[in-house]
C-alpha cells in the first residue's frame, strides 16, 4: 500500500536538477529570482542590526523569519515538511553551534546555512564542524550564495531520496520484484500500481507529482520513467500498457523467482 505521507516526502533526483534556475528566459542571470522552489526558516538572535536577515531573505525569497530566544527556542512550526532550509543568524559563532546541536535530531535532512555580518576562517571551520552545511557573511556574492547552496540542496535530496525508497520499498519486496534498484519516481509508480495490482491506473494519475511542490510530468518523461522502471523488474512482475486506461502491474505465474535463503542455509 502507499503511504502518502512518505511520497509527499519523495523528491525526484531527475527532477531536482531543475528545480533550482537561476537564470531567466534569456539566459541571463537573475538575482532577483532566487532559489524560489526552496523554502527557508530564518532563525536569528535579537534584533539583527548587522543585517544578516535581509541578506538571508534576499537569498531564500520563500521565507519566514523567526527570533531566536536566549533559552536558544525558536518556533519553526510543526511540519518539518514545511521548510528545505534553516538559516541561521547572528554575531557570534559560539550561539550558532549551541543552537544547531539544540536542534540537531529534527534538521538531520534539512540544509543548514550559517550567516555573520563577518567571519574568520576558524570561526566558519567551527561551524563547518558542528555540522553547517556552510557558512556565509555579507560580503559574499547572493549569486555565488545562491549557487553554492543549489548544490547543496541536490547532494541532500539524493540522500533524502535514497531514504525514501528505502521507506517506501521493504527489502524483501526490493529483493523478489527488481533486479536493481529503482529510483524514487520509479519507486512512486510502483507502489502506485502494486496498490491494485491487475488493475489499469489512469496515465493522469501516474503523471502526478509526489508532493505539491513539484509540477506534474510530461507524457514523453512518464514514458521514461515507466521504461526505466520495466528494465529492473524482475521476472514475478509484468508492466502492461493499457492504452489509453493507462498501466498495470501483473504478477507473473512460475516466474523464475530469485531464490530466498533458507533457514538451514543461514545455520550453516
Amino acid at each position: 500500500m502507499i503511504n502518502s505521507d512518505l511520497l509527499s516526502d519523495i523528491s525526484n533526483i531527475d527532477d531536482q536538477y531543475n528545480v533550482v534556475n537561476l537564470q531567466d528566459s534569456k539566459g541571463e542571470a537573475d538575482g532577483n529570482s532566487g532559489i524560489l522552489a526552496l523554502s527557508a526558516r530564518i532563525a536569528h538572535f535579537g534584533t539583527d542590526r548587522q543585517g544578516t536577515v535581509a541578506f538571508a531573505r534576499f537569498v531564500f525569497a520563500n521565507n519566514r523569519c523567526v527570533r531566536i530566544s536566549d533559552e536558544y527556542i525558536a518556533d519553526l512550526g510543526e511540519r518539518q515538511d514545511a521548510f528545505d532550509a534553516i538559516v541561521v543568524c547572528g554575531n557570534d559563532h559560539n550561539r550558532l553551534r549551541r543552537f544547531l546541536r539544540f536542534y540537531r535530531p529534527t534538521l538531520l535532512r534539512k540544509i543548514k546555512i550559517a550567516v555573520m555580518p563577518r567571519s574568520t576562517p576558524k570561526e566558519r571551520t567551527a561551524l563547518l564542524n558542528a555540522g553547517f552545511d556552510d557558512v556565509f557573511d555579507e560580503k559574499f556574492d547572493p549569486m555565488e550564495v545562491k549557487l553554492r547552496i543549489a548544490a547543496i540542496y541536490r547532494r541532500v535530496h539524493i540522500y533524502n531520496t535514497r531514504r525514501a525508497v528505502a521507506a517506501l520499498i521493504s527489502p524483501a519486496d526490493k529483493r523478489r520484484f527488481f533486479r536493481d534498484e529503482p529510483t524514487a519516481r520509479e519507486a512512486y509508480l510502483f507502489n502506485m500500481m502494486m496498490a491494485q495490482p491487475g488493475q489499469s491506473v489512469p496515465i493522469h494519475r501516474l503523471r502526478a507529482p509526489p508532493s505539491n511542490k513539484y509540477e506534474q510530468v510530461s507524457i514523453k518523461s512518464l514514458q521514461v520513467y515507466l521504461t526505466g522502471l520495466r528494465k529492473k523488474l524482475s521476472p514475478a512482475l509484468h508492466l502492461r500498457n493499457d492504452g489509453s486506461a493507462g498501466y498495470s502491474l501483473h504478477m507473473v505465474a512460475n516466474a523464475d523467482m530469485p531464490r530466498q535463503p533458507r533457514a538451514q542455509d543461514a545455520e550453516a
